[in-house]
């Protein structure tokens, strides 16, 4: 199939696709193996490192040129502390300190304390993972990835 054609497609079929991709992806499968049993409350592999799988796929480059990170977002609106998050930050650097590619865990509940600092602008508090998902900067990287036991679930807004 042409990737041109893929964008024809219903939104079922091309998920269907970047699902086929993105298990042909060994560094990525093992990610979501590790995931499954970290114990994140409501997450989902985000950003740059989804479309750019994709596109190395299509361009026939390395599986993971180009992936500066793998970003991992969740949701805990009943701890909005920075301690909470840290201990699941510092249990990630413990569980992927032996991965090549860096993997950064951040709780998209607390971002509305620390945006306005960063982007100069005051955001709402987000009601979920997927709606921080929604917000992300461009139409390539709004996409979430999680699972694995029972197939990989697919969030593109």
């Amino acid at each position: 199939m042409i990737k041109s054609d893929i964008a024809l497609l219903d939104i079922k079929k091309q998920a269907d696709i970047v699902v086929k991709i993105l298990h042909k992806n060994l560094l990525f499968i093992c990610l979501l193996e590790r995931l499954n049993n970290f114990g994140l409350p409501n997450w989902y592999v985000g950003g740059g490192s989804i479309p750019q799988i994709i596109w190395n796929h299509f361009h026939n480059f390395d599986d993971n040129f180009g992936i500066n990170d793998f970003d991992v977002v969740y949701f805990n609106s009943k701890d909005l502390s920075y301690e909470a998050e840290d201990m699941f930050i510092k249990k990630g650097e413990k569980i992927f300190k032996d991965f090549p590619i860096k993997v950064e865990i951040r709780n998209e509940a607390r971002v509305h304390l620390w945006y306005s600092k960063k982007f100069g602008r005051k955001i709402k508090p987000f009601k979920s993972v997927e709606e921080a998902i929604s917000t992300f900067p461009t139409t390539s990287s709004a996409i979430g990835v999680s699972g694995l036991t029972r197939g990989l679930k697919v969030f593109a807004p």
